[in-house]
């Protein structure tokens, strides 16, 4: 077998489960434009509503957790509900009003046209260890209100690399068990080439 330095994938050219990078991002970038940012107010209602029916499933499950009241602390268990409800091709349990109705319509014909859904987390901001959606170009957080219960439970913008940075290991062992307060970490010192990868 010839291994000459072309045939070789470069780890960085990898996209890791997770990892917030725009794949193919002309074609994110046209769709996007074309289908989701005419319809940001609709597609919050629409996302909204996922997240309503979410909550009256997820909080009689778990009210507490960790000493906290749903839902705080409950991002990645809101989030995956989300993910789980927004794969089902039938949503009629869903209550939809009109603009939501358009929400999800726009989203509809967006993921038809090859648009990409992707559950994402890592560092936002050196502030938070977060869970959300890339859907196209935008950053969707269905779970805002999981740290700050003040926050709205919805938060979307363009996907900027200089607020959305990929996970980076360091920051989670130092930053993120104080900002947060209930997570513990272990550092990772048996793959010391990934740096090159989540930095």
């Amino acid at each position: 077998m010839d291994l000459t330095k072309s045939s070789i994938l470069k780890l960085t050219d990898v996209v890791l489960p997770f990892e917030p990078r725009i794949v193919d991002a002309a074609r994110q970038t046209a769709l996007s434009e074309r289908y989701l940012l005419p319809a940001l107010p609709e597609l919050e209602a629409f996302f909204l509503a996922v997240r309503a029916h979410v909550d009256l499933t997820l909080e009689p499950v778990q009210p507490v957790k960790l000493g906290k009241t749903y839902p705080l602390g409950q991002c990645l268990e809101i989030s995956l509900a989300v993910m789980r409800l927004l794969e089902q091709a039938d949503l009629s349990t869903v209550p939809l009003s009109g603009a939501a109705v358009a929400g999800r319509a726009a989203f509809t014909a967006f993921r038809k046209a090859g648009g990409a859904l992707r559950l994402v987390w890592g560092d936002l901001r050196g502030e938070f260890f977060q869970n959300a959606f890339q859907l196209g170009t935008l950053y969707l957080d269905v779970s805002n209100d999981t740290v700050t219960p003040t926050k709205p439970r919805w938060r979307s913008c363009r996907s900027d690399r200089r607020a959305w940075y990929r996970l980076r290991i360091t920051a989670i062992s130092r930053g993120f068990p104080r900002a947060t307060g209930s997570i513990a970490s272990i550092r990772t010192t048996c793959c010391p080439s990934w740096r090159r990868i989540v930095r």
